[in-house]
Formats: structure tokens, sequence, C-alpha cells
């Protein structure tokens, strides 16, 4: 049976996939550049401040964030595009994107992949901040909202673009699966016919190759590890500060995602917007809360180190957006993450809510937003017949809790189908052997996980085949090799061989290792380039 790839093998084929994400970037970015100079047209001091500083400030991080991965010497080229980046930055990142895209040849663009990555975290960054705060100004007063003004008609096209993009961000930032680490590539002799098995043509092309010194053990091992030198140009090493996107979803898998996107969304930053349009900056009191609790829970329960849990906190503000410095993160371990953020950040908007319903008690003499309505009608929205002064705010807030639940649900659903599959892990890159070693240290799975063997592969191929499409076969198209990439799956008392696609089950075969064809691929390689290792529930 045959299984349909993803139409999105790299990142950008033909750049379909990565413009729109620049465009509605960039569409939102002027738009909010648009409100800042209405606001001071209008001579509305604290919009045109909140607004503005807030383009500045994100700015200012991204700069800082620049310098701290920039490995050049501080000059004036290295202040300019720090003052570049404070002001301009959204045009920064399109001249980046421009740049990148003449670089690179088909659909190998790195650095494009890069910065498409980050423009995803950025946005799930920024965008809740820029998203609350403008529409919180937006229905902050009846008066101005009835209007109509221009500041008031930016405000509305900007909430909507930076939602969608919010969205598709977000979505495309969970889907993605990217790895950090060096990807090693084997470049055989080149071959006029490419006959004979796998085995024969990497011993073949190794054979021809290993005229180099010996180097470090292996722990564990009796055997000696060939040293990757210069002069064996036939091995690649990748190492990029980059990330390396090996599988990118294509529009019709970002459109499945979305609902759920939305909700989660929607549950998070409709209560945070009301929030900030009644009580102003004790908003922030909410936020800090969040975000404490949520690097708390990153390091306690999921075991992450205090950068990797702080930048998940920080993505997770609209949806829960694990970020590790490695990997992204493992499909067991992702659920899990959600289901936790969610159930958190559903019991910091309940006593959120419960505190602005209980502090809100309408005067006339007062102006209030616009979700709460009085008699006066000079200064506020007018009651309709029987209508509560909070009604309409009430109804928001019980559908944003409703939402809130439905996430939580569906997040526990998804942790329980998750706990019962097949996981590809990377294996960690060690620089001391020059070698991929299994990772002791932090796999993010319990130890209810074992390393599957070839019996649990063969009865559950259908479930690995998905994985290994979003993996190995990337690796081994991005080598633009004409034969073999290593690398392949390392399995409890074997391998699975790397082909040149996996389209079906059949594609999927392993080696044991009491083949003798084993033992001689053991003795040339040691394993040392088996990027992946296969795990299964140990009771599954």
């Amino acid at each position: 049976m045959k299984t349909k790839t993803s139409s999105s093998v790299f990142c950008a084929p033909g750049l379909r996939n990565t413009i729109p994400h620049f465009v509605l970037y960039l569409l939102s970015q002027v738009i909010y550049l648009a409100i800042i100079i209405a606001y001071s047209l209008e001579k509305d001091q604290l919009g045109a401040w909140l607004t503005g500083g807030l383009w500045i400030g994100v700015g200012i991080l991204h700069s800082a964030a620049d310098l701290w991965t920039d490995s050049s010497k501080p000059g004036i080229q290295t202040a300019g595009r720090f003052a570049v980046i404070t002001i301009l930055l959204p045009f920064y990142v399109m001249g980046q994107f421009l740049r990148f895209i003449m670089q690179g040849t088909g659909n190998l663009r790195p650095q494009l992949d890069g910065l498409t990555f980050s423009l995803w975290r950025s946005i799930l960054a920024a965008y809740p901040l820029y998203t609350v705060t403008q529409g919180a100004l937006l229905f902050s007063s009846w008066t101005r909202f009835s209007q109509m003004s221009p500041s008031v008609l930016l405000q509305i096209a900007f909430t909507g673009l930076a939602t969608v993009s919010l969205l598709i961000s977000g979505s495309a930032y969970k889907l993605t699966v990217r790895e950090s680490d060096p990807i090693i590539w084997y470049k055989p002799v080149e071959e006029s016919t490419r006959g004979g098995s796998f085995l024969d043509r990497l011993v073949q092309a190794v054979s021809s190759v290993l005229q180099v010194e010996y180097g470090a053990t292996q722990p564990g091992t009796t055997n000696r590890l060939p040293v990757v030198e210069k002069k064996d140009k036939r091995i690649q090493i990748k190492r990029t500060g980059s990330p390396t996107l090996l599988y990118c979803p294509g529009f019709g898998e970002l459109l499945l995602h979305l609902p759920l996107s939305l909700l989660q969304v929607t549950s998070r930053l409709v209560p945070l917007t009301m929030l900030a349009a009644y009580l102003h900056s004790y908003t922030l009191i909410s936020v800090t809360v969040l975000l404490m609790l949520g690097v708390l829970m990153g390091i306690k329960v999921m075991k992450m180190n205090l950068q990797d849990s702080s930048i998940s906190a920080i993505l997770s503000i609209s949806q829960p957006s694990p970020s590790t410095t490695r990997t992204t993160l493992y499909p067991p371990i992702k659920a899990r993450f959600a289901l936790f953020n969610s159930v958190l950040t559903l019991v910091v908007s309940m006593v959120s809510i419960a505190i602005l319903l209980g502090s809100i008690d309408p005067i006339a003499s007062e102006e209030y937003p616009v979700f709460s309505c009085s008699r006066n009608v000079t200064l506020n929205r007018p009651c309709s017949t029987d209508e509560a002064s909070s009604a309409v705010l009430s109804f928001i807030l019980v559908v944003a809790i409703l939402f809130g639940l439905l996430t939580v649900l569906f997040s526990f659903i998804m942790s329980k189908r998750s706990q019962g599959k097949l996981v590809v892990c990377q294996r960690r890159w060690s620089e001391k052997h020059k070698a991929y070693l299994d990772d002791d240290e932090y796999t993010g799975l319990s130890r209810k996980w074992r390393q599957a063997t070839m019996a649990d592969i063969e009865e559950r191929k259908e479930l690995l085949l998905k994985h290994l499409q979003h993996k190995t076969v990337n690796v081994y198209r991005m080598s633009r090799c004409q034969g073999l990439s290593v690398p392949h799956a390392k399995l409890q008392d074997g391998i699975i061989l790397p082909q040149s696609q996996f389209n079906s089950v059949s594609d999927i075969q392993t080696l044991g290792t009491n083949e003798d064809e084993f033992r001689t691929f053991e003795s040339l390689f040691g394993l040392r380039f088996t990027r992946y290792s296969v795990y299964i529930r140990d009771s599954y």
C-alpha cells in the first residue's frame, strides 16, 4: 500500500510554503507602523507611546539576540545593524529574506530555513503582546470606537492580520520537525551503474576511502573508529548555527491544524484582552504569574533546563509551543507539555476572570470599555432592554472558558493516544568520538520506553513509516549525493537501512546484528553515523 508523502519534502519547494509567512508578517507590521503614525496625528499620546514603545522594545530584544549569536568583533557595522534592527526590524527581516532566496540552489536553502524558523518564534513571542495591547486600546472607549477614526480602522485590520499570522506561524512551528545537531553525510564513490545491494555499495565505498588514522574508541566497544579529517573529502559534517528543518508542513496540513490553534488562541488571548481593557497595567500580574508557573512546570515536570523552559513559557502564551535547543520534542513529550500547559493556562485565566468580574462596578459618570453598557449614552454604550451592565463581557469570558476546557480535553486525548506510538529519537553527536551516541542524559522519555527490536518493527511498520518520511528521507535528499547518505535508524538488535524514498512499508528494510553483512558493516563504521534510534513503550 502506497502512502502519499507530504508536498513539502523541504521547507520551501519553489518558495510556495515560505513566502506567505513573510508576506503576512510584512503586511501586519506595515499596518502596525501606520497605527503609530495615526495615533501621532490624532495627538493620542498614550496610544502613540504604548504602541511605539512596544515596536522599539521588540526591536531591542531582537538586536540583543543578534548580538548574542554574532561571533564578529563589535564595530561600526555591528552598531549600524543594531540600530537598523531596533528601529526597522520588519524591513531588515524582509531584506534578509530577499538575500537568502538568492542563495542556495533548488530547495536547499539552509539560511532561509533558519530565518523562517526564527520568524515563527518571533511571531509566537511578540504577536500575542501586540494583539492584546491593540485589542485593549480598540475596545477601551465606546466614544472612540463608535467614531471609527483612522486609528480604529487600522487597529481592526491589524488585529485580524496578526491573528491569522499567529495561527499559521504557530501551526507551522508545532508541526515542523527541526534538528540543530551536526548532520553527517557520506558521499561514496560515484558509480556509472548503481547495481548491487546497499551493503555491497557501502562496503566498496568505505573500503576505498578509509585510508586515515584511527582515533578514539567508542565507549563499550573495542572497535577503533576512523577519524574524520579534511583529507577524507567524501565525509561531510554539516555544522551550522541555523536549525535544520527536516520537515515542514504544507498548507493543506496547516489548514487541518488551524481549528485547534484557533481554539487555543481564542481561549488564551480573549481573557487577556479583556483584562487589559478593564484593568490596564494590572494585567501584567496575570501574565507574570503565567510565565513563572510555565517556567517551573518546564523545569520540574518536563525536566527541561532553565533556558528551554523560559523560551517555551514565552512562546506558549497564545498556544502550547515547547522549544528545546537540540531538536523538536518527540510526540509523547510534546503532547504531555500541551496538556500541562493548557491546564495551567486555564486555571490562571479562571482566577483572573473571577477577579475581573468581581471588581467591575460600572458608574454612569465614568467611561467604560465597549463591552459594558450604561444609561449615560454620552460616555458609554447604551444598554438594551433588560441588559445588565456587564452581560456582554460575561458572555465573552464564558465562551473563552469553554474553549479552554475544549483544548484541555483535546490535549488529554492526544496525550493518551501518543503514549502507545513508536518514537524515532535523535542520538547525541559527540565531538570527542566524532560519532553519534545514545543519549543517556535526557531523551525526554521515561524508563517505560525501550529501544525497539526488529520484531517490533515488523509488526508496526505503518506507525514507523511517517516518522521516517519526516526525518530520514529528507536528510537523504538534502545531502544531494549520488550514492548513500547515512543516517539510518538503530534498533536493539539491528538497524533500519536508509532508502532514497519511504513511500510504503515495503521500503522499510532491516539488517540484524546476527547477519554476516552486519558484522562487516559494524567493523567499518562502528555505527558511528547512525543518527537515530527507534524507541517503543515497554508494555506496548
